[in-house]
C-alpha cells in the first residue's frame, strides 16, 4: 500500500500518547536477537530482513490479519522477565525520539506470561511480568525523561482475566492507572453485553482506576455505544465508526467522550477503507471532538508516532488541531488530578 505523506517531522512539539501496545512496539532488532538466542522460529529464511518483512503489514485485509505477526513473535519474550523489562525500557527510549513526554502504555499480563502458561504460573506469574514492565518503565523514565504509566488489558474471551487484572492492580497502585478490554478480531463482539465483565469494570472504577475499551474498530457504532453506556467508559480505543450514528455521535461530542485514534493502523486493520475520501479522524478534528493521535502497534505498522502525525497532516489536520489533540490526551489521561494539571501546564507552555 502506497500513501504519499509529508517527509520529516511535521509536529516536533511535546506529545502525549494514550493508546499504544507495549509488545506491539518491540524493536525488530530486539525480536531478532531474542529469537536467534533461543533458536525460535523466524518466518522465511530466518534472516533479520525476513523477520522485519513478516512483522510489517502493508496491505489492509482485516484486524485478524493485522495481528497475525504476534503469533510467531510472542514466544520470543513471553515468560522471559529480562526480555520484558527490556521491551519496556526500549519503549521509553523510542517514545523520547518522538518527543512523547507522557505515555499510558497498555499490555496484557496474561499475554506476557504466555496464554498457555498462565495456569502453570497463576497470579504470581502475572505479578512478575507486570513488575518487570514497571521496572523497565521506571528505568526508562530516569534515563530518558519520559513518564510512563501502565494500563492492563483484559481479554473479553477470557472472562477470568479481568478479576486477575484487578488483583494485579492492587499490587501496583502507583504504576497502573487503568484497565482496558480487548476483543478477538473475529467471532467476539467489541464491548460485549456481559454482566460479569461490566461488573468488573464498575469495580475498577470504584477503586479509582481509569477504564478504556477497544470498540468501533472492527464493528460499527453499537460496540462504542455499549462501551460508553453499559461499561460507563469515557475513553474508547479507536472508535472511528462513531460518526456513522449521528445522534450518538452528537452525544459523545457533548459528553466529551475521548477517542484514542491510531491513523496508520486504522488503514492497515481495514477499520477505515484506504479509499475513504474523508477519514473519520478529520471529521473528529473539524467537529472539535475529544480525541488523540496514537501509534497503536509500531512493530506491525512499520511507522513511528511521528508518521501518524504526518499522515493526519496530509488530510488537512492543522498544527493547532494537533496541539489540541495533545491537550485532549492530557485532560483525558488517567493521572491523578495534580499530575494531570502539571502535564497540561507543561504542554501549554510549550505550545505558547
Amino acid at each position: 500500500m502506497d500513501y504519499e505523506i509529508s517527509e520529516g517531522n511535521v509536529f516536533s512539539k511535546p506529545k502525549v500518547e494514550l493508546h499504544v501496545h507495549l509488545d506491539g512496539c518491540a524493536r525488530y532488532e530486539t525480536l531478532y536477537e531474542l529469537a536467534t538466542k533461543k533458536n525460535l522460529y523466524i518466518p522465511g529464511s530466518g534472516t533479520f530482513e525476513d523477520l522485519k518483512k513478516n512483522c510489517i503489514i502493508r496491505e489492509p485485509e482485516s484486524l485478524a490479519a493485522f495481528l497475525k505477526p504476534y503469533k510467531f513473535y510472542n514466544p520470543y519474550y513471553a515468560g522471559d522477565l529480562e526480555a520484558i523489562e527490556r521491551l519496556a525500557y526500549e519503549f521509553c527510549e523510542d517514545s523520547k525520539r518522538c518527543n512523547v513526554i507522557y505515555s499510558e502504555v497498555r499490555y496484557s499480563p496474561h499475554k506476557l506470561v504466555g496464554f498457555a502458561s498462565c495456569d502453570k504460573y497463576g497470579l504470581q506469574g502475572l505479578l512478575d511480568v507486570t513488575s518487570q514492565v514497571v521496572k523497565g518503565l521506571k528505568r526508562g523514565e530516569r534515563d530518558f525523561g519520559v513518564k510512563c504509566k501502565s494500563i492492563l488489558s483484559g481479554c473479553s474471551w477470557l472472562p477470568h482475566s479481568i478479576p486477575d487484572i484487578l488483583k494485579v492492580c492492587e499490587n501496583f497502585t502507583n504504576d497502573v492507572v487503568g484497565i482496558d478490554l480487548l476483543s478477538l478480531a473475529q467471532g467476539n463482539e467489541e464491548a460485549p453485553n456481559n454482566p460479569d465483565l461490566i461488573s468488573f469494570f464498575a469495580e475498577a472504577k470504584r477503586r479509582g482506576y481509569g477504564t478504556t475499551i477497544h470498540a468501533g474498530e472492527v464493528s460499527g457504532p453499537a460496540g462504542i455505544k455499549r462501551a460508553v453506556e453499559l461499561y460507563q467508559s469515557h475513553r474508547v480505543g479507536h472508535g472511528y465508526h462513531v460518526v456513522q450514528d449521528e445522534k450518538f455521535y452528537k452525544e459523545c461530542l457533548r459528553n466529551r467522550v475521548h477517542f484514542e485514534c491510531c491513523p496508520w493502523s486504522s488503514f492497515l486493520t481495514a477499520a477505515v477503507p484506504f479509499e475513504t475520501k474523508r477519514h473519520p479522524i478529520k471529521q473528529l478534528a473539524d467537529d472539535g471532538a475529544n480525541f488523540s493521535i496514537n501509534s497503536d502497534d509500531t512493530t506491525l505498522t512499520g511507522y513511528p508516532l511521528d508518521s501518524d502525525y504526518s499522515l493526519v497532516s496530509s488530510w488537512g489536520v492543522t498544527e493547532k488541531q494537533l496541539e489540541q489533540t495533545n491537550l485532549n490526551a492530557a485532560r483525558s489521561c488517567f493521572l491523578p488530578e495534580d499530575e494531570k494539571k502539571d502535564l497540561i501546564k507543561r504542554l501549554m507552555e510549550a505550545y505558547g
